[in-house]
């Protein structure tokens, strides 16, 4: 997709296609760029297309901050969808649908549906449809956003109590934010954007020696962007509805509408095979009871279960690889 578009704007286009041996090479040391446990696994292709930059250029510009911005995530779309519904249902009917849902366990649906899944390319479907039974419980809008994003329950990881207290003290957002996109947006410009995404570039970059400059986050367009009425945004369902309008007048649509892809890794793929005997040590020689005060057969059974049916997905398993490997790192 990137190829066509540089084509028609002829520009140059530069491509990398990363070895086994490239990406074995990479794992064990990442986390070491970090200084603290960072659980975005984003931040490996971050860290490859950097140093490819490099090559070529010292100072490059991202993108980052036009979704948070513009309503460019899913869970705008699914957080206004699922506000809407518990406004008009009643809490009791909502419960009752939210633990039909979660009568059966995710390991449960994901051997039931685990090649289906395959054929779609979907993962940890058990998972996504208990996180929508939550959702139907939530009681606010700051419950409900704590619910789309979170991976592990406060049960399962007692280590995220700080952030989880971190997003409540947000529930005091300014009064004039009445709908749940805005208060969304708030929350990620709060958390998201700083302590992930910004956070995942700089020091990414920076490790190869490469400076990247954010210009949409230049205050001027955030305190624009807060100024357009919701339509600009989300429009019939279809996100950073204004970007993509001004695009249009530079790239025709059919080059850049396509479902959003975000800058993930085939993390599925690569923790059962290349990444599998990396994950097996992290998993075992973690001192997981004293170092984050999780129960280790837990994590034992998460990471058998993963490898099995796909549940947990891989995005939970990567959160705790990356503690065991940070933690080999840098002792506490």
């Amino acid at each position: 997709d990137a190829k066509r578009v540089a084509k028609f704007l002829k520009t140059d286009h530069h491509e990398l296609y990363i070895k086994d041996q490239d990406l074995l090479n990479l794992i064990p040391e990442i986390h070491s760029y970090y200084d603290e446990p960072f659980f975005d696994s984003s931040c490996i292709p971050t860290y490859i297309l950097s140093k490819f930059a490099k090559k070529s250029v010292k100072v490059a510009l991202s993108g980052d901050g036009g979704d948070e911005l513009f309503g460019g995530y899913n869970r705008y779309l699914w957080g206004e969808r699922f506000s809407k519904f518990n406004s008009i249902t009643p809490t009791l009917l909502r419960k009752c649908l939210s633990r039909g849902l979660k009568i059966i366990p995710p390991i449960i649906y994901d051997k039931l549906t685990y090649r289906f899944q395959k054929m779609l390319g979907i993962h940890a479907a058990g998972y996504k449809i208990h996180k929508l039974a939550d959702c139907l419980t939530s009681i606010d809008d700051n419950d409900m956003y704590l619910k789309l994003i979170s991976h592990w329950k406060e049960s399962n990881l007692k280590m995220t109590n700080n952030f989880i207290e971190k997003h409540r003290k947000l529930s005091s957002i300014p009064k004039i934010l009445d709908s749940t996109l805005y208060k969304m947006q708030y929350y990620d410009l709060e958390t998201y954007l700083n302590a992930d995404i910004l956070t995942k570039v700089d020091r990414a970059s920076m490790s190869n020696s490469l400076e990247v400059r954010v210009p949409i986050i230049d205050h001027r367009i955030v305190e624009s962007s807060w100024r357009l009425p919701k339509k600009f945004k989300i429009n019939n369902g279809e996100t950073k509805y204004l970007l993509k309008e001004v695009l249009k007048k530079y790239v025709p649509k059919k080059y850049f509408d396509r479902p959003k892809m975000g800058f993930g890794i085939p993390l599925d793929s690569w923790l059962r095979n290349q990444l599998f005997d990396w994950g097996q040590a992290i998993i075992e020689e973690t001192d997981w009871e004293n170092l984050f005060q999780i129960d280790k057969s837990f994590v034992l059974n998460s990471w058998e279960s993963f490898n099995s049916h796909g549940s947990p997905s891989s995005t939970h398993i990567w959160i705790l690889l990356s503690l065991g490997a940070w933690s080999k790192n840098f002792s506490l």
